[in-house]
């Protein structure tokens, strides 16, 4: 969506990204998620950082569908325990490390690893289905959001070649912060995206013949709190797409969305499944499913915790000290 026209894409800016990611994420949160992964976490850092011939390269068969691209951002992915040795020719170079988690399902993933040489982090593209001495170790379930099952991969004396480095010349921990960014303010989006399924299955269930007549003023409280959180929710998340789109900072109002949207999720499903859970049984299945969904997205690149101590280093002014 948010690829330029000039590489293939639709050139959209960020507030029409992340409405597409509620209103399809308020259907199927997996959709969502792998429309995120793609745009959020692999095209916007080649976007940002990449080289003309890496967006020619990456950037088209993504934009058509034909391919699709992840992140790293989950076990040492960013923890300095991934090296990367070589390129002092400037022609190859050789990966090692273990304990980094690609998500499953896409062709081509980035990797962030430390030059041995100048000890500072780098991107690496890496195709996921055909690089000689990656090993992917076995597959399983995240949880929740069913389409991101995950698997180990092993990096012994990889073979990559400088064409596939990013970020040589920037900040290594801004880059890594501003892909975190993208992350949140995605994730922030699916939380709302879930959190609305919530609320419009419950209040469907009262609109009914079957549900008619049985609200309580207690019951009224309860959808009272659970509209003024998703609407909440969605102002931070737009706000932050909004910042994105005029080109201000957004890490603060990214973290601040990333905490109260995915927190707001986990409040309107436990209310959804607690209302309609004695009252209509047969719906407590989705309701539990989506309540999963709400939880792992607290957790997914970074916890909300994490996310929280970033909002407080910018309200504190340790802002430029931010980072994992």
């Amino acid at each position: 969506m948010t690829i330029p026209q000039d590489y293939g894409g639709g050139g959209r800016d960020e507030i029409s990204h992340v409405l597409a990611l509620m209103e399809i994420s308020q259907g199927n949160a997996s959709v969502g998620g792998f429309l995120a992964w793609n745009n959020s976490l692999f095209c916007f850092p080649i976007l940002k950082y990449g080289s003309e011939e890496q967006k020619r390269k990456y950037l088209f068969p993504c934009s058509k569908g034909r391919r699709s691209g992840s992140f790293a951002l989950i076990g040492s992915a960013l923890s300095g325990r991934n090296h990367v040795t070589g390129f002092s020719d400037g022609g190859e170079g050789w990966v090692k490390g273990r304990g980094t988690f690609f998500p499953c399902g896409f062709s081509w993933g980035i990797l962030s690893v430390v030059s041995e040489g100048s000890k500072r982090k780098v991107f690496i593209i890496i195709d996921l289905d055909r690089t000689d001495g990656l090993k992917r170790g076995e597959i399983f379930e995240k949880g929740g959001i069913f389409f991101s099952g995950i698997a180990e991969a092993a990096f012994e004396n990889v073979r990559v070649d400088a064409a596939e480095l990013m970020g040589m010349e920037n900040d290594s921990d801004f880059a890594v912060q501003s892909v975190l960014q993208e992350a949140w303010m995605a994730v922030a989006a699916i939380a709302v995206g879930i959190g609305a399924s919530s609320m419009e299955e419950t209040t469907n269930f009262f609109g009914n013949k079957q549900g008619r007549g049985s609200i309580s003023q207690t019951m009224e409280w309860k959808f009272a709190d659970m509209a003024v959180d998703l609407e909440a929710a969605k102002l931070f998340v737009l706000k932050a797409a909004w910042l994105k789109d005029q080109g201000k900072s957004y890490e603060k109002t990214a973290a601040s969305a990333k905490v109260f949207a995915t927190g707001a999720a986990v409040r309107l499903t436990c209310e959804g499944l607690e209302i309609l859970g004695d009252k209509d049984p047969s719906r407590r299945p989705l309701m539990e499913e989506r309540m999963r969904e709400a939880k792992m997205c607290r957790v997914y690149f970074g916890t909300s915790e994490d996310a929280g101590l970033v909002v407080a280093d910018h309200v504190i002014g340790l802002a430029g000290m931010t980072g994992f």
